[in-house]
């Protein structure tokens, strides 16, 4: 696994023409100089973390608290830590790629509940399961394994199973094109104690809600794949060996084609200013289905929203002020399995250029007239 970062925001304006991509770019700069530790910047990049529960955001010696978390800071690259009580930290790697504005999200979830050696480990114990606030977190995917009866070879401890979503991305999104097969992590499987191995091989089992008509795969860390199968929506795994495994979603992209979209808007040029709206990020029908709408967040970063641009000039009383915007819109049209999906995903915006009208001038009428009256 390549384990880039990938995410989604707003990109470049240059010059009239700026992108909401897939690598998170966006330049607005700041004419003001920052100093930081002795060194004067024109602009810092500003990242933002979101996460699904209170909790608290590391980045270097700076903690912010909350359920978002905004930064402004001089590195390229770094990594967030996101922590929370009782729920599994995930260390964020964020890579602005050029751009000064990223916006990154995590899901906390609840690590699953252990359970000692010698009960996992008796002749007909039950399952080992990861628990319902952790299903709830994830969208209602389950573990569970049994190793009753199972001599443990390996490093000894309690056993659990915690599912959560991985954060690196291994494919970039800007290589997609007809033809390209892509497997992507969506889940991941933390499987204890970790190098645990057994004297005959151990079933994991992952009920994944609409996994049956994906065809899906699960491999360790050096991305081996393990051997599985599937039975409707539960995949099942066999492991010669715990640690973390990935749950991947295999699919092929079928086409790219790409549209402009127009984008006109009429305002009062007396306010002096004009706004208004545009998409990115991307969105698909299958929103619903759980391993597809996590692949595709891998690939193309956040569902798609909506988002205003301003744009100032020198207010004309009377007057009327229009533009027209296009933006390139793009869609992927992906197949796993017997399942067809698409992403429609919102790129490239360019302006055209600001037409501001005065009001017609008025031009009194003059009558006149010949006679002895001086009356008009």
């Amino acid at each position: 696994m390549k384990n880039l970062i990938r995410n989604l925001a707003f990109c470049a304006l240059v010059a009239g023409t700026f992108t909401a991509c897939h690598k998170g770019e966006y330049e607005d700069p700041s004419t003001t100089p920052v100093t930081v530790n002795g060194v004067v910047y024109t602009s810092l990049n500003k990242l933002v973390v979101r996460s699904n529960t209170a909790a608290t955001f590391t980045l270097g010696t700076e903690t912010k608290t909350g359920t978002e978390a905004t930064f402004e800071t001089n590195l390229a690259t770094g990594t967030v830590n996101v922590a929370a009580t009782g729920k599994r930290a995930v260390a964020l790697n964020f890579d602005f790629n050029g751009g000064s504005y990223l916006e990154k999200s995590v899901t906390l979830v609840t690590e699953g509940t252990p359970v000692p050696a010698a009960t996992a480990e008796a002749a007909g114990a039950a399952d080992v399961e990861n628990g319902d606030t952790n299903a709830a977190e994830n969208d209602g995917v389950t573990a569970s394994f049994n190793v009753g009866g199972n001599t443990n070879t390996g490093t000894t401890g309690d056993y659990s199973v915690t599912v959560f979503a991985p954060t690196d991305v291994d494919q970039d999104a800007d290589d997609l094109s007809n033809g390209t097969a892509i497997e992507e992590p969506v889940l991941s499987l933390d499987c204890q104690p970790d190098g645990a191995q057994f004297a005959s091989p151990i079933t994991v089992k992952v009920n994944i809600p609409g996994s049956s008509e994906l065809n899906v795969g699960c491999f360790d860390e050096d991305g081996v794949e393990a051997a599985s199968a599937q039975a409707g929506n539960q995949l099942s795994v066999t492991l010669n060996h715990f640690s973390i495994w990935d749950v991947i979603l295999k699919a092929t992209c079928l086409s790219v084609t790409t549209e402009k979209k127009e984008i006109k808007v009429e305002g009062d040029a007396s306010k002096g200013s004009l706004t208004y709206e545009f998409d990115y990020g991307f969105e698909t029908e299958d929103a619903s289905n759980v391993l597809i709408n996590k692949y595709l967040t891998k690939l193309f970063g956040v569902t798609k929203k909506a988002v205003e641009k301003n744009i100032t000039f020198t207010a004309v009383e009377g007057g009327t002020a229009s533009l027209t915007v296009s933006q390139e819109v793009t869609t992927y049209t992906f197949k796993s399995s017997d399942k067809t999906f698409k992403a429609v995903v919102y790129g490239k915006v360019t302006e055209g250029n600001l037409s501001v009208e005065a009001p017609a001038a008025v031009v009194p009428t003059i009558r006149t007239h010949s006679g002895g009256s001086s009356a008009l």
